[in-house]
C-alpha cells in the first residue's frame, strides 16, 4: 500500500484494477491550506456551539418525512447552485437510466444513515452524539485500507486512535 496525505493528492494506487485517488484531490490547489483551516475552525465552532444549537425533534414528528424533506431540499439546493454556475448540463452529460439505477443503492444507504442519525440525535445529548457520529471515520479508514490498500499517515493514525478512544470512553460512561 501507499500513504496518501493531503499534501500529496496526485498519487494513486491501482489495486484490484481500480484507481484510488485521495479524497482531498478536489481540494488541491493554492488555497487548500487556507480552506482546510477555515473548515477546521467552522467544525470546532459547530462542536462548541452544538449544545446551544440542538434542534428539538418532537415525538409527533414523522422522522421519515423529515429525512425525505431534508434530502429533497439538498437536491433542490444542489441543482440551483449547478444552474447558477452553468454546470448543470455538464454534470449530467452521459447520464443514463443505468447510471441512475446504479445510484439508487448508495442513495438508499445514505437516506437510511440520515434516518438513523435523526433517531440518534433525538435520543442523546448533542456532544455525545457528535463524538459518536465522528467514529464512523475509523471504520471508513479501515475499509479504505482493507479494500484499496491505502494507508493513513502517522498524524492521521493518531487522530483516528483519538476518535476511537473517545468513542470507547463515551460508551463506558
Amino acid at each position: 500500500g501507499e500513504v496518501i496525505t493531503m499534501a500529496d493528492t496526485t498519487r494513486t494506487s491501482t489495486k484490484a484494477g481500480g484507481v484510488v485517488k485521495a479524497a482531498a484531490s478536489s481540494a488541491a490547489g493554492t488555497g487548500s491550506a487556507a480552506t482546510g483551516a477555515i473548515f477546521c475552525v467552522l467544525l470546532a465552532m459547530q462542536y462548541g456551539l452544538q449544545p446551544f444549537l440542538k434542534v428539538f425533534i418532537g415525538k409527533g414528528v414523522n422522522k421519515v418525512s423529515l429525512v425525505l424533506g431534508t434530502e429533497l431540499l439538498k437536491i433542490v439546493i444542489a441543482c440551483g447552485i449547478m444552474s447558477l454556475e452553468g454546470s448543470f448540463g455538464r454534470n449530467f452529460k452521459g447520464w443514463t437510466v443505468r447510471t441512475g439505477a446504479l445510484s439508487v443503492l448508495p442513495s438508499l444507504i445514505y437516506a437510511t444513515q440520515n434516518y438513523l442519525l435523526v433517531i440518534g440525535y433525538a435520543s442523546m445529548d448533542s456532544v455525545t452524539f457528535n463524538c459518536l457520529n465522528q467514529s464512523k471515520l475509523v471504520s471508513t479508514a479501515l475499509f479504505i485500507y482493507l479494500l484499496f490498500g491505502v494507508k493513513q499517515s502517522a498524524p492521521q493514525m493518531c487522530a483516528l486512535a483519538g476518535l476511537l478512544l473517545s468513542g470507547i470512553m463515551l460508551q463506558d460512561g
